[in-house]
């Protein structure tokens, strides 16, 4: 088990914060996060941000990590409802974007107290929280795209699959060589959305699995806004090979129904 330990305060009144942290039994250091005025609450976006680049950046609890076997003690109970997507304070949203979707899973502590080994001093690393830097994962054919936390969400819950695993499992599928892009009537899918613009469609037929993904715009990086399970028609009309569309000359009354004399008069078209 990886425990992660955050402790913060808040060093001037023009929006620095100290963030001090421990891993392990001697493991500690020091995190400076400078955050915007127009953000709500201060410390928890300096500690939100001092821990995605401890555990992505710096490596502390690991390489390549990712929720499972970790624990992470904040020093603020916010985290735990921005986690559940249950606070008000909608600024702070991307910040615990990486604990929505890569590190999905992990078990979430407060320590609100003052603690003795947040007691010592050292050169700190300097962070800003305008930086932000959200969850992105590559998609075979198409590129970089964003993870958003509702694409997570409704993969864990409709394909009933484990939290602590779905992060390390979409990078997986989202690579593999069966994936395909597809096309699919929109209004069908259009309540599984909670937008208008259901963007493209990409299914991975060995999982019946179906990601919708929207373009990049000036707004927004391309993203998977949601993945859900192919229903029964959709995998039969998707695993139909292609027909051919033949259309008849008439040849006079000895060959209209000759197929093969038609194929020879190239008038076959392929769909």
């Amino acid at each position: 088990m990886n425990r992660l330990r955050l402790f913060t305060e808040r060093t001037s009144a023009d929006g620095s914060y100290l963030v001090r942290w421990m891993t392990g039994t001697d493991t500690k250091g020091i995190v400076q996060v400078d955050v915007p005025a127009d953000v709500e609450d201060g410390k928890i976006a300096s500690e939100l941000v001092a821990a995605r680049w401890l555990l992505e950046e710096a490596n502390v609890c690991g390489h390549d990590k990712s929720g499972a076997g970790l624990v992470i003690y904040f020093s603020t109970g916010a985290a735990k409802k921005l986690l559940r997507g249950e606070s008000a304070k909608g600024s702070l949203a991307k910040y615990a974007h990486f604990l929505r979707t890569r590190f999905l899973g992990a078990d979430i502590e407060v320590e609100s107290r003052p603690q003795q080994w947040a007691t010592f001093d050292a050169t700190a690393t300097q962070l800003d929280a305008r930086a932000v830097k959200l969850e992105k994962l590559q998609l075979r054919g198409f590129g970089e795209v964003e993870l958003t936390a509702h694409a997570l969400e409704q993969y864990v819950e409709r394909l009933e699959r484990k939290p602590i695993r779905a992060w390390r499992e979409l990078r997986l599928l989202l690579q593999d060589p069966k994936l395909y892009e597809v096309n699919i009537n929109r209004r069908r899918v259009s309540a599984n959305l909670a937008h208008r613009n259901a963007g493209r469609f990409f299914y991975l037929p060995n999982r019946d699995i179906i990601f919708v993904v929207t373009e990049a715009n000036q707004f927004a990086p391309a993203r998977i806004v949601t993945i859900y399970a192919a229903d029964a028609e959709t995998k039969l009309r998707l695993s139909k090979p292609k027909h051919l569309t033949v259309e008849f000359e008439d040849l006079g009354d000895d060959s209209t129904n000759d197929l093969d004399s038609t194929l020879r008069s190239g008038l076959v078209q392929s769909l």
